[in-house]
């Protein structure tokens, strides 16, 4: 069984290895859990993380934006119930489903460029 692990954009910044108990996401500060924000009073956009890794060798998670080896630039999105590739550039596709096949090997690994909090500007094709 897969173990969740979420990050969430919360005031401006990305927080990693957050966890969502009930209505309280929590995040660990190296020290000790701390109470986070209630979703429902302080909104926190949480993200899962996806089980792959770029070819950087850094977790990939909902909202990232990828560019492969080809220098196509993708949105890593939830959408029908599975995580997809959604293409940001020009390409021969608008959504990739199988996204699982885009992270074999070592060198064909899509690189994580930033990602749609902090960098809003990849999404239109603006470097950030």
């Amino acid at each position: 069984m897969r173990v969740r692990k979420y990050r969430a954009f919360y005031e401006g910044k990305m927080i990693y290895n957050a966890e969502r108990l009930g209505n309280a996401l929590y995040w660990d500060n190296r020290q000790n859990f701390n109470l986070f924000a209630f979703l429902g009073f302080k909104p926190a956009i949480l993200m899962d993380r996806l089980d792959v890794k770029d070819k950087n060798y850094r977790y990939v998670y909902e909202g990232d934006i990828l560019k492969d080896s080809d220098g196509r630039v993708l949105l890593v999105e939830w959408f029908n119930c599975g995580f997809t590739l959604k293409a940001i550039s020009e390409t021969n596709f608008i959504r990739a489903y199988n996204i699982m096949q885009w992270f074999e090997g070592d060198t064909s690994r899509p690189e994580i460029i930033g990602n749609k909090f902090e960098n809003p500007g990849l999404l239109n094709g603006v470097p950030a």
